[in-house]
């Protein structure tokens, strides 16, 4: 068991991993409990928009982000600027995906992010994420990318 990606003050937060050596990695198992020894499952989607009901207002932007994209996501990664796309797929290939956005943390109401990963063809998948605590869709807007392997 270690500490999951984000932490909060009123609720620990955790991740059991069962396999450490697997490709690609396995979701982990994510658990949050709060001081009164409740426990949600955040790999569940009821338990993680449970938590997201109790303890949303208090989590950053970015973190719940992270928290979609690391146990939902799989082995995913964040768009933090939509030109990190160019490195992995290339600034012609990124220019062509409609819908594409980066995280923005600096506003209130709905979240939409992006994510990119690998699959196990070995091509690039991208995810558009719109979130409306305590709920959220995830949607692929483009897949079967070429992988430039330099992100």
């Amino acid at each position: 068991m270690t500490p999951a990606p984000v932490s909060t003050s009123d609720w620990q937060l955790y991740d059991v991993e069962l396999d450490l050596f697997t490709d690609p990695p396995m979701t982990p198992y994510g658990f949050a409990v709060d001081t009164d020894g409740r426990v949600l499952r955040l790999d569940d989607r009821s338990g993680l928009s449970e938590f997201f009901r109790l303890a949303g207002t208090s989590l950053a932007r970015r973190d719940i982000a992270i928290l979609l994209t690391h146990y939902h996501g799989g082995p995913a990664h964040l768009l933090d600027d939509v030109t990190d796309l160019d490195r992995v797929v290339g600034p012609e290939v990124a220019a062509g995906i409609d819908s594409l956005t980066a995280l923005v943390t600096e506003t209130k109401g709905a979240l939409a992010f992006c994510t990119w990963r690998v699959d196990a063809d070995g091509t690039v998948a991208i995810d558009r994420w719109d979130v409306d605590l305590p709920e959220w869709e995830k949607r692929t807007l483009a897949s079967h990318l070429p992988w430039r392997r330099s992100g």
